[in-house]
């Protein structure tokens, strides 16, 4: 928690100057892929919810397009592809919701932290 008060969900590796690595780029929102200078707090929900696929999932994120070419990732995450759901193996609906929503390519349409961490907090409660 910083001195705002603001809970920090993870830190995917970047440091000091913004810098796109073939391990980061898949967890970057794709406004911050078409410009590294974008920084907001929708881009870490971005993260966060690719991060959820990977722990639900126990795989890594688009696995299916590796080895990765830079270009056609930034591409195929522009044009909203995202890490394929089995709804199979989440027999929560609200998880997928909630991973969905998260990645949003629209960022108003992005929970806020605080939103999730209540959502995941009912389906504890709930289940």
């Amino acid at each position: 928690m910083n001195h705002n008060g603001e809970v920090k969900i993870a830190d995917i590796g970047i440091v000091g100057p913004i810098l796109e690595t073939k391990e980061s780029i898949m967890y970057l929102a794709p406004e911050v892929q078409a410009d590294l200078t974008i920084r907001k707090k929708e881009a870490d929900i971005y993260s966060y919810g690719i991060m959820l696929w990977e722990m639900w999932y126990g795989i890594q994120a688009f696995a299916e397009l590796m080895p990765l070419d830079e270009t056609t990732f930034q591409e195929k995450i522009a044009g909203g592809y995202r890490p394929q759901i089995d709804r199979r193996k989440i027999a929560h609906l609200e998880v997928h919701e909630i991973m969905a929503q998260c990645w949003s390519s629209d960022i108003g349409e992005r929970p806020t932290a605080k939103n999730c961490e209540k959502r995941f907090e009912d389906l504890y409660r709930n289940f």
